[in-house]
């Protein structure tokens, strides 16, 4: 009897460790979501590729929702060091090259985003 209660209580020890892990997991992933500096580069990213369309009389119903994926997907084929780049708004010597990445993938989301909404 004392050996079952002693599994029990180590079974619920771990249930509860496991559930605070995940717990823990979670609260950073979504914290990790909402980064000011990304969030205000989005703005601007978004804001200038409906500026763009507007100019160029391209602008209709789909202009904001193909902004708004070309940021998803630009944002999806950036490495950490472009995307840290990106957060600093590029402004160290060394992230010229990073910049011109960036706007390499950011032409190929609007491409891969354009292709998307004709399918």
């Amino acid at each position: 009897m004392v050996a079952q209660t002693k599994s029990n209580n180590m079974k619920n020890l771990y249930l509860i460790l496991f559930v605070s892990w995940v717990f823990t997991s979670c609260e950073n992933s979504n914290s990790n979501l909402i980064d000011p500096q990304l969030e205000k580069r989005k703005q601007e990213f978004v804001s200038e590729c409906i500026s763009t369309a507007s100019t160029f009389g391209f602008y209709d119903r789909n202009t904001d929702e193909h902004c708004e994926c070309s940021w998803n997907e630009t944002l999806k084929a950036l490495d950490n060091d472009e995307i840290n780049a990106l957060r600093r708004d590029f402004i160290k010597k060394t992230d010229f090259l990073k910049a011109a990445q960036f706007i390499v993938k950011s032409t190929t989301a609007g491409l891969i985003c354009g292709k998307q909404q004709l399918d």
